[in-house]
């Protein structure tokens, strides 16, 4: 079960195989508690945040859609939990810390509909094709290494790392 694509895990988790899950969760854990650890200050509340992450995932397990890789999927469950905690603390969200509208996130929204926020000057990213503003996002909103993008889009990392800076070219007007 462990040579399984994403997909025919996810479904068979979704159906209540628990040995999937099992899969899902080695394969993603550690990234997911990365991704926490760079938002987060205290480890009681990385572990916090990474529990209701994990919770979020199962609650919501029948809402992935198969045509998103899944580990893109896992990073909007895991962000929008993360701001949930947020909210809860009533915690001012520094621009550096979570560069992305609010406003935009819900819990049913698709991966590629998080978008940075218009109002920090940023809305030149609609210039953008849907590949270069993905990537865009991945690597800068979502915070996902070069490799990580390269997994979860069954690209090349010379690849993302060209496309992305073609993106930037064209945003300083460059092409």
């Amino acid at each position: 079960m462990s040579n399984q694509p994403d997909e025919e895990l996810m479904s068979a988790y979704i159906t209540g195989d628990e040995i999937a899950f099992a899969v899902i969760y080695g394969r993603y854990s550690g990234k997911i508690y990365s991704f926490l650890r760079k938002k987060l200050k205290a480890r009681e509340e990385v572990d916090e945040v990474f529990q209701k992450v994990f919770l979020k995932f199962h609650s919501t397990r029948k809402n992935y859609n198969s045509s998103y890789p899944l580990l893109q999927w896992f990073y909007v469950v895991a962000r929008t939990t993360l701001l949930d905690h947020f909210r809860s603390l009533n915690r001012q969200i520094k621009t550096d810390e979570m560069p992305i509208d609010l406003n935009s996130l819900g819990p049913s929204q698709e991966p590629h509909q998080a978008t940075l926020g218009e109002e920090k000057g940023v809305g030149i990213l609609n210039s953008l094709s849907a590949d270069q503003r993905r990537m865009v996002e991945m690597r800068f909103v979502d915070d996902l290494t070069y490799e990580e993008i390269a997994q979860a889009l069954n690209k090349s990392q010379d690849s993302i790392r060209q496309t992305i800076s073609r993106a930037f070219k064209k945003i300083r007007g460059e092409s």
